[in-house]
């Protein structure tokens, strides 16, 4: 069974779900003000690769990411650049869901907006008020941490420690650890009606009121990064808690940071890459997302270009095993006592390819129902590769070990999430159209016009097909 690592317990437990084999998994979104930075994305990648994970185990899930589209961040940079903040956000929204698309983040079923769920917040404060565990002050609602003892369980920090942290300070609140549900605002800025005054919702209420609205008052799993924990997700479990006396999730999973020069990457540090930095330098989205698996996400990730590129070779050359399984021919006649024999094994379910795939797809499943250990899910991948080389050289690869090697390949990838680069390009071109331009080429070779040879080539690379001269004639790779 997979066994992630519980933020609340700090300890692996097994994952089961609340009801109907459903995995309902909350993610905290961005707050569109601006790009995300590829330390964000470290974070939502996580969780595509988590939900990717339970359906190839076998859960179905329901994944909700919510958007922040109204903070003071999104007001200031509204005011700053002269457009309406709510346009502003949306204009950052549909830039983060593109790079999501570039990525290969395909694993939410919703993306809610904060302003949506303006009544529902309302609504949540109302219960809060009710419940006795917030008040209102001149200057809108607060929740008050005393009426919650638990206030610290997720962070594992008790109350004399949370009181060092920084705290929006306000003469006005009974102590200075509360924390806002509903701000009343200036006329002139952007702001809804509310039984207190008009104002706008306070950060950590827009997340309760987006999951309750999505997947009830308790849920399976609740995910995001490891800077998350404290304030935001320990204000989360003390609204929702404080209204309905239980859990309000099963699972608390956190990523770790993606560091530069040892630093934590963040805006505030001016020392983070969007995604499109990288993409401008020539990297493509899935050397980062292999970046990314590369490490576990429990452990922080120093980003450099060097390891980037690194991630780049890596990729290309699995997109480029795969390619030449696609494309791999048996030998019909002088290994022919070879496919025999190895086709005899296949079929009894020998030591041949039969046994290799499922090996290698048993251990891959073993080493990630370990709390989501990509790196040596990697390394038995790449054990794989080795192997299925071997026997491609060999030639004592048969039409049906090739086949169960595709599929063993594909199941694996329905995790790792990197194929989708190759098909994507090779889509551009059909493989009849590759292998007709390669023919053109090695005619204008003969004639010796080099010139149209080599725009033949530039015109393939540019569609993301690489071209290999080798002894046995001209092979192709997606790039």
């Amino acid at each position: 069974m997979l066994q992630l690592f519980n933020t609340m317990s700090r300890r692996r437990e097994k994952i089961t779900a609340l009801s109907d084999n459903t995995i309902r998994m909350y993610t905290c979104g961005p707050t569109v003000y601006d790009y995300a930075h590829i330390g964000n994305f470290r974070s939502f990648l996580f969780s595509d690769l988590l939900v990717r994970y339970l359906q190839f185990k076998g859960f179905k899930t329901r994944h909700v990411m919510g958007i922040t589209d109204i903070d003071d961040k999104i007001i200031k940079r509204g005011l700053d650049k002269g457009v309406d903040p709510l346009k502003l956000a949306l204009e950052f929204e549909g830039i983060f869901k593109e790079e999501l698309e570039e990525l290969n983040v395909h694993s939410v079923d919703v993306f809610p907006r904060s302003t949506e769920l303006i009544n529902e917040i309302i609504a949540q404060v109302k219960r809060m008020l009710g419940k006795k565990a917030a008040y209102q002050t001149k200057n809108g609602v607060y929740f008050e941490v005393a009426a919650f003892p638990q206030y610290g369980k997720l962070s594992h920090q008790n109350l004399e420690e949370l009181s060092k942290h920084r705290i929006e300070p306000d003469e006005h609140k009974k102590d200075q650890k509360d924390f806002a549900l509903w701000k009343i605002t200036p006329k002139d800025e952007i702001n809804w009606d509310s039984p207190w005054g008009k104002g706008r919702p306070g950060w950590h209420i827009e997340d309760t009121a987006m999951s309750e609205k999505h997947l009830g008052e308790q849920y399976d799993l609740h995910a995001g990064g490891i800077d998350l924990v404290f304030p935001h997700h320990e204000c989360e479990i003390a609204q929702m808690e404080s209204l309905t006396g239980k859990p309000l999730v099963k699972y608390w999973v956190h990523p770790e940071h993606l560091m530069v020069d040892g630093r934590k990457m963040a805006k505030s540090e001016g020392n983070f890459f969007t995604l499109n930095d990288v993409l401008k330098k020539g990297y493509s989205p899935q050397a980062f997302r292999y970046l990314c698996l590369s490490s576990h996400y429990r452990s922080q990730l120093n980003f450099t270009f060097e390891g980037l590129k690194t991630a780049e070779n890596t990729v290309s050359g699995f997109l480029g095993f795969y390619q030449n399984v696609k494309e791999y021919k048996p030998s019909k006649e002088k290994n022919a006592g070879k496919e025999k024999k190895q086709a005899d094994k296949e079929k009894q379910g020998g030591d041949g390819i039969t046994e290799l795939c499922g090996n290698a797809l048993k251990k891959f499943e073993e080493v990630l129902d370990d709390d989501l250990n990509t790196p040596q899910a990697l390394a038995v991948v790449f054990d794989f590769v080795k192997e299925v080389n071997k026997a491609m050289q060999e030639k004592t690869l048969g039409k049906s070990g090739q086949k169960r090697v595709i599929a063993a390949i594909e199941r694996i990838d329905e995790v790792l999430g990197l194929l989708h680069y190759a098909k994507t390009k090779s889509a551009q071109l059909s493989e009849e159209k590759i292998k007709e331009l390669i023919e053109q080429r090695e005619a204008a070779k003969k004639e010796k016009d080099y010139e149209k040879a080599d725009e033949i080539r530039e015109k393939l690379r540019e569609k993301g097909v690489l071209l290999e001269d080798t002894k046995d004639g001209v092979k192709f790779k997606i790039a």
